[in-house]
């Protein structure tokens, strides 16, 4: 049985898909009857599935060309207005792109030739119709396949010209092949520079050994993405690029595209400046600062006055608990545990604590105001917590001292036996 599955209609450069339901549109050139009706029970009988528009004239063909929409075309050599030659004609000057069978009598090998080279995609002897199904099949095969090509072709075309990225491919002894429009925004060299020239005599002379060495990488199978390194530009300027490479085998061709990186870069030393500033204000604050991570908060970062307040050392990728084991029983890191699992902010003003700064289980009562803030992940849930501490046990202590001696004083004129005023 032989069926048509999952082809397309081609007409005025459209696509449309086809179900094995679908009927194929024959347009037939005949102008004998007995003719057009043994084709059609051939096909029939072959179960290919068709809608056959019979037409013997000029005029008929023409007309029917675009009001029929066929598919494909089957032709008698010779009819009474014109033949199947000129019916090629006709066909291309339309712009119609569709298969072309041209039926017939005996023929010279000479003639056959002649109209395969005009554009007829087979011919059959109406003596011998019975590969007419498979042709008519095979060409409608060869079209779709013919056309995606083409529609493959022109996206990729457009791709290469449109590309912002430089596409490119290079031979086995490092020659550009064939590179995209792009090279003359992102390196100031048409392609027509480029091409047939060794691709290492635009590398910046520090990156070409390691450069060398990647695309030996690249030609031993391994694929490369992100690869960096920079090119000399027309006007003798660098630019730094990122490279992803594949080695095709067969053809012993590498492909690369490269992305013009200068943006990139700017935005990592802005980045790299803005981490540097906000490290130093971070390690130079005057007060005590430190960043908790995860729900058994260990330390990422403490700031030299935290380690100085807290009589610590060696505090970073240690959990609360190991550095502060004095802390179990005063509530604190109740308190930790609360900011984590809410993400609510706690403060707190003079707030009595216990440490053991000396390590030797003696411990020190100081006092803080402080603020504990949870910091959140790129899903919005709490990560980790931010430690500000204010050190105010000398206030504190002072202010004390103070009150205690007005207390004394108060108590010692209460107490005396003489009356003051």
């Amino acid at each position: 049985m032989i069926r048509l599955r999952n082809q397309f209609l081609r007409h005025d450069n459209t696509q449309i898909m086809r179900t094995p339901n679908d009927k194929i549109k024959i347009l037939h050139l005949e102008d004998h009857a007995n003719d057009a009706e043994q084709i059609a029970r051939i096909l029939k009988k072959a179960n290919v599935h068709c809608e056959i528009k019979v037409v013997d004239s000029k005029e008929e063909f023409e007309a029917e060309l675009f009001a029929f929409k066929p598919e494909i075309i089957m032709s008698d050599h010779s009819l009474p207005t014109f033949d199947s030659i000129e019916a090629l004609t006709i066909l291309k000057k339309s712009g119609i792109q569709i298969p072309f069978i041209l039926l017939t009598g005996t023929v010279s090998e000479e003639f056959a030739v002649e109209a395969m080279r005009t554009g007829a995609d087979d011919y059959i002897l109406k003596d011998r119709p019975h590969r007419l199904p498979l042709a008519v099949t095979g060409a409608l095969e060869k079209y779709r396949l013919e056309q995606e090509r083409k529609k493959t072709e022109a996206l990729l075309l457009n791709i290469d010209a449109n590309s912002l990225d430089m596409i490119c491919s290079v031979s086995e002894d490092g020659r550009f092949i064939h590179v995209s429009a792009a090279c003359e925004a992102i390196l100031g060299y048409t392609p027509q520079e480029l091409v047939g020239r060794y691709a290492v005599d635009f590398i910046f002379h520090e990156d070409i050994e390691r450069t060398i060495e990647a695309a030996n990488s690249v030609m031993s199978g391994n694929n490369m993405t992100n690869f960096e390194n920079r090119y000399v530009r027309k006007d003798g300027s660098l630019v730094p690029l990122v490279w992803s490479s594949h080695w095709d085998e067969k053809h012993r061709i590498r492909y690369g595209v490269a992305r013009d990186a200068t943006e990139m870069k700017k935005a990592e030393r802005t980045i790299a400046f803005e981490r540097k500033r906000l490290s130093d204000l971070f390690m130079q604050a005057p007060v005590s600062m430190c960043i908790l991570k995860g729900k058994d908060h260990v330390f990422e970062l403490a700031n030299p006055v935290y380690l100085k307040t807290s009589g610590k050392k060696d505090v970073i990728g240690k959990t609360g608990r190991e550095v502060f084991p004095e802390f179990e029983g005063q509530g604190i890191f109740e308190f930790i545990d609360q900011v984590y699992k809410t993400g609510e902010t706690f403060s707190a003003k003079e707030m009595a604590i216990k440490i053991d700064r000396e390590g030797n289980g003696q411990l020190t009562e100081v006092y803080q105001n402080l603020l504990q803030q949870p910091y959140r992940d790129l899903e919005g849930n709490v990560a980790g917590i931010f430690y500000f501490g204010v050190d105010v046990t000398d206030e504190v202590k002072y202010r004390k001292k103070i009150e205690e001696s007005e207390k004394q004083y108060v108590d010692l004129v209460q107490n005396l036996s003489a009356a003051v005023y």
